[in-house]
């Protein structure tokens, strides 16, 4: 399933606008969000964007981005084409529950 967000948009002070949309893409349990914005205005268009891969299991979400990505647990992943390349495919075939990531962490 892929979907987006409805979009964002506040008027800050000062004339600027704030804008963001996160686009989701989901299998099973598997979750990628892309999240892009414009820096509370700062840019022209919504330049700046994110990557983060959660596992949901009912209302429990795990973040696992560091993980899929190899990176720190709080770490940004820059959105690019390989980013995006790699995280969908970890929401293809990567890992779907929840004792795979913990016995795959070490």
């Amino acid at each position: 399933m892929i979907y987006a967000s409805e979009p964002f948009i506040c008027r800050l002070p000062g004339g600027k606008t704030s804008k963001q949309v996160t686009t989701v893409f989901k299998e099973g349990p598997r979750v990628l969000s892309i999240c892009f914005d414009n820096s509370c205005g700062a840019l022209p268009e919504l330049f700046r964007s994110d990557i983060r891969c959660a596992l949901i299991f009912g209302h429990d979400t795990i973040d696992v981005t560091g993980r899929v990505f190899g990176v720190g647990d709080t770490d940004t992943v820059r959105a690019k084409m390989s980013a995006l390349e790699e995280g969908i495919e970890w929401v293809n075939f990567g890992f779907p529950t929840v004792s795979e990531f913990i016995r795959n962490k070490g």
